[in-house]
């Protein structure tokens, strides 16, 4: 842990209150990191957290600090997240050109033993179409995120099933 004590100036107060003083952190730290490439791997995958913690204290830096229990910590460490990332729901949907020339949806069937949104029931020698939409939920918090600037989707790692065949790994998206 690495405490940095801030520079108080009573002479400066702000413009808006009278009551307030400020308080200046004029801090740099290098700090060194092994990169293995588990570590290179984690960097390009997720997301790495530095976090900058303040309490206000009266006293001195020589106080102990509360000891928090593991619970209390994953519910704060769960709360940061959740004002860090954001949630977007995707929908994915299979259109076939018919007889009128209209794109329609294809029909998908839903089965117990499947782990996806279903099987699409897709017609042999049919022109394909498939349709992508990408909305922000209304009820969700955290960081803006401008999805009309995606440009571009493309689909990878495309791969047949046998239904008698069980996956051994989950698929990455």
């Amino acid at each position: 842990m690495l405490v940095v004590a801030p520079v108080f100036d009573p002479t400066q107060t702000s413009e808006s209150q009278t009551q307030a003083s400020t308080f200046i952190f004029d801090h740099e730290k290098d700090f060194k990191v092994v990169v293995t490439e588990e570590f290179l791997e984690y960097v390009q995958d997720d997301a790495l957290s530095i976090e900058v913690w303040g309490h206000r204290s009266g006293g001195t830096t020589d106080q102990i600090e509360p000891i928090l229990d593991a619970e209390e910590k994953n519910k704060s460490l769960q709360a940061r997240w959740s004002e860090v990332s954001r949630r977007l729901e995707l929908f994915t949907e299979f259109r076939e050109l018919n007889e009128t020339g209209q794109w329609i949806p294809v029909e998908v069937r839903q089965q117990d033993d499947v782990a996806t949104g279903g099987v699409h029931q897709l017609k042999q020698g049919q022109q394909r179409r498939l349709v992508v939409g990408l909305s922000l939920p209304q009820h969700g918090a955290g960081l803006p995120l401008g999805i009309d600037t995606i440009t571009s989707v493309s689909i990878g790692c495309v791969c047949v099933c046998d239904a008698a065949q069980q996956l051994e790994q989950q698929l990455d998206s």
